[in-house]
């Protein structure tokens, strides 16, 4: 059926024109608004409805201009974090992984010591460390253990559980939001599980992706995978890997460079130290501390604590042991060593120094050595 508009129509339809022109030239401020006075067109009504799609004409004649909604933004997906500093491949054995290649955050240059520390007790955690790295940022996954962390070294073992998901643990407890803003919300997550080494429950690391929707949470041989591909490095030096890869690493590092966090760490060491000079050698009745009186001899022992604390009661004793064959006349009980003590401490050193078991002990030794403490 043909379509006839009128005479009187076309007027109409000359005001609606005139009315938006007018509306861009004289009020430019309100681009998405149109007056609520346009005329309709008689017999068109669907021209005019449309061109008052909400807008308020309950008012006839009312000049009212009403904004008309903008679209809102498509939600943009979240993107990984771009971090400063970046792993590098280090060959350990037939095989390797990644590595920060230096570290700034070192325990002796440490200024928040509680203010109870002595000066020998400084010395000792020092020291004791030193061969570990002594740094709080201290970041690197080549080795057997997932990753390992900090001034003390901290392991994530290879099934997840292991010293460093027990240092974040504690400082959950200690300081839930700071660890939520450290740890959580990258995507570490520590649950209490049965550790089947130990048959009893442990804290166990996990880590889910908060970059990636389809993410879920993974331990084990699988994060492994990720931190390292294996040991793979041909693998691991293709960009998509080493960005995984760098994402986890970077959190500890990030978190090592926190004050908090050093803290916890400083803590840590602490009580390793305490607990470590406070067993009784194998054998013996009196406990490590009244054998070991000085600050270097104590490092030696914490410096075992750290890398194979189940050796150090055996080893220890073992060395005692063959300082009372060469000296069967000496009293068992070191507090009446009297003049001789600083020469018979001194003799078991030695001994334990290069015989106690762990990683490279005999170079560990001499680094101790060195330290510059007051005894």
């Amino acid at each position: 059926m043909a379509f006839i508009i009128t005479l009187k129509q076309i007027q109409q339809l000359k005001a609606i024109i005139s009315a938006i022109l007018e509306l861009h030239t004289s009020a430019p401020q309100l681009p998405n608004t149109i007056p609520t006075n346009v005329p309709s067109i008689e017999g068109v009504s669907s021209l005019s409805t449309d061109l008052k799609l909400g807008l308020n004409s309950s008012t006839p004649g009312s000049s009212i201009q009403t904004p008309i909604p903008t679209p809102t933004p498509a939600p943009q997906p979240i993107q990984p974090c771009i971090f400063a500093e970046k792993t590098v491949w280090m060959r350990y054995g037939s095989k390797g992984g990644p590595a920060f290649p230096t570290n700034s955050k070192l325990l002796k240059d440490y200024d928040g010591w509680d203010e109870k520390t002595t000066k020998s007790e400084k010395c000792i955690m020092t020291c004791g460390t030193e061969a570990e790295g002594g740094a709080f940022d201290a970041v690197q996954g080549y080795d057997s253990e997932i990753i390992t962390v900090g001034a003390m070294q901290k392991t994530v073992d290879p099934s997840g559980f292991g010293q460093l998901p027990k240092q974040l643990a504690d400082f959950r407890k200690i300081d839930p939001e700071k660890f939520e803003e450290l740890f959580f919300k990258k995507g570490i997550i520590i649950k209490e599980e049965k550790n089947p080494a130990s048959d009893s429950k442990e804290p166990r690391l996990y880590y889910k992706d908060p970059y990636n929707d389809k993410a879920t949470e993974i331990t084990g041989a699988d994060l492994k995978k990720v931190v390292n591909q294996d040991g793979n490095k041909d693998e691991w030096v293709k960009e998509e890997n080493a960005t995984s890869s760098n994402n986890i690493t970077s959190i500890f590092r990030d978190a090592g460079n926190d004050p908090d966090f050093q803290k916890q760490q400083v803590n840590d060491i602490q009580f390793q130290m305490n607990a470590a000079i406070s067993q009784k050698p194998k054998g013996y009745d009196y406990p490590i501390s009244d054998y070991m009186t000085s600050d270097k001899g104590r490092a030696t022992i914490l410096d075992q604590r750290i890398n194979r604390p189940g050796y150090v009661k055996d080893d220890f004793g073992a060395a005692v042991d063959r300082f009372y064959e060469k000296n069967p006349k000496v009293s068992k009980n070191p507090a009446e060593w009297g003049e001789n003590r600083a020469t018979y401490e001194q003799g078991i050193l030695e001994d334990y120094g290069v015989s106690r078991r762990g990683t490279d002990m005999e170079s560990r030794f001499n680094k101790i050595k060195n330290c510059q403490c007051e005894s």
